[in-house]
C-alpha cells in the first residue's frame, strides 16, 4: 500500500485510494501549517500507480523539487519527495504498492483485507460479516447470507463497534501480489474421503495442473455441500437451484445442534474455507460458499440456505486415489 513519511517527524501515513491533503476537516492527511491550503492536493491511485494532483493551492505543490502548475497532475513512486506549501511539510513516498481495503473502528482499530480482498469483521478468528469484491463492486455479507453493495466511507456496526470502510477502486490483488490467477469456474474440486470419513482431502484441478490443500476443520462442511451438489446434479436439478441446503439441514448432516453458537461456527468455517482458497490464488474465493435468505414453509422456522459455489465436483475414495498414485509411480520413471 502507498505510504508517505514526514521527513522531519518520521510520522507515516497509509494512503487510501483518494487521499485529500490540506488543512480542511475533510482531509485524510491534515496539515496545520498556515501556508497549506484547506484542500491543497490529492494523492490518488490510478490503475497502475499513484499520482499527485495540485488543487489550485495558494503556495504550490513540489515533486522532487519541481513545482507543479495549478491543477497539474504528476505520477509519483517510491522515493518521490513531495512538498505541500512549505518545506516544513515535506514527505517521502516510502511504499508505492496499490491500496488495500481497510476498516477503521471508532476505537482506532484497523483491519486490512486479506488475500483476494476478503475483509472479515471484527476479525478473521470470529467473523460476523465479510466485505469482499465481486465483479468490480464491493459487497458485504452477514450471517443470514444477505449480500448488498457497500461504498467507500460507509459505516458498518458490529456489536457495539462502528467500523468505517476505506475501499479502493477495483484493484487486481492477484496481479499486485504476483500470485496465480484462477477462478472457481476453471476448477474441479476433487474430494478424497477415507472409508470412515475421518480424513477428508481436497485438491483443486485446473488446466495448468493442480493445487493440493491442507486438511482443515472446514473440509467436512465443504464435503456435505459437495454431496448435496452431486445429488442434485444426478437428479437433473437446474444449475441455478443445484446444491442448496437449509442451514438447519447442513448442521444436522454435520451432527451439530442448531442454535446461535452453531450458526456462528458455521459462518466461521465458511470464511476459513474461502480464505484457504484465496491463499491458493483463487480470485473469486468469496463465492466458494454461497448463501441466500429463503424460508421453506411458513411457520417452520427453517430459514437461510447455503451451497457450494463451484460447478465441477468430484468425490473419490481416498484408498482409490492412493492406489492410483501407487500404480502411476513405476510409469513415472520410464
Amino acid at each position: 500500500m502507498g505510504i508517505l513519511r514526514h521527513k522531519e517527524s518520521g510520522d507515516e501515513r497509509v494512503l487510501v485510494a483518494e487521499h485529500l491533503i490540506g488543512r480542511g476537516s475533510r482531509c485524510q492527511l491534515k496539515l496545520d501549517d498556515p501556508l497549506v491550503s484547506s484542500a491543497h492536493a490529492m494523492v490518488r491511485w490510478r490503475r497502475n500507480g499513484w499520482e499527485v494532483h495540485d488543487l489550485d493551492s495558494r503556495n504550490g505543490t513540489w515533486v522532487n523539487g519541481q513545482q507543479l502548475a495549478s491543477d497539474e497532475r504528476c505520477t509519483i513512486a517510491k522515493g518521490t519527495t513531495l512538498i505541500f506549501g512549505t518545506s516544513s511539510e515535506s514527505f517521502e513516498m516510502i511504499d508505492d504498492a496499490a491500496p488495500v481495503a481497510r476498516a477503521v473502528s471508532d476505537q482506532g482499530q484497523v483491519r486490512e483485507a486479506l488475500e483476494q480482498n476478503l475483509l472479515p469483521l471484527p476479525d478473521a478468528d470470529a467473523p460476523v460479516l465479510m466485505v469482499f469484491e465481486r465483479d468490480g463492486q464491493w459487497m458485504v455479507e452477514v450471517h443470514s447470507g444477505e449480500q448488498r453493495p457497500v461504498r467507500d466511507g460507509e459505516e458498518l456496526v458490529v456489536g457495539t463497534t462502528r467500523w468505517t470502510l476505506e475501499l479502493p477502486f477495483a484493484v487486481d490483488s492477484t496481479q499486485r501480489r504476483g500470485k496465480v490467477r484462477l477462478w472457481l469456474r476453471e476448477l474441479t474440486l476433487c474430494f478424497s474421503v477415507s472409508r470412515e470419513q475421518e480424513r477428508i482431502g481436497l485438491r483443486l484441478e485446473h488446466l495448468g495442473g493442480e493445487i493440493e490443500l491442507s486438511s482443515r476443520v472446514h473440509m467436512e462442511m465443504l464435503l456435505r455441500l459437495a454431496e448435496a451438489w452431486r445429488a442434485d446434479e444426478a437428479r437433473g436439478v437446474p444449475e441455478a437451484e443445484r446444491g442448496w441446503l437449509y442451514v438447519s439441514d447442513l448442521l444436522s448432516r454435520l451432527h451439530i445442534h442448531d442454535d446461535a453458537d452453531s450458526r456462528n461456527l458455521l459462518y466461521q468455517h465458511s470464511f476459513q474455507a474461502r480464505q484457504q482458497l484465496a491463499q491458493a490464488g483463487i480470485v473469486d474465493a468469496a463465492q466458494l460458499v454461497q448463501r441466500r435468505n429463503t424460508i421453506a414453509v411458513k411457520g417452520t422456522g427453517r430459514v437461510g440456505q447455503i451451497r457450494l459455489g463451484a460447478t465441477r465436483v468430484v468425490i473419490e475414495s481416498a484408498e482409490a486415489v492412493a492406489s492410483a498414485d501407487d500404480d502411476a509411480e513405476p510409469n513415472a520413471g520410464r
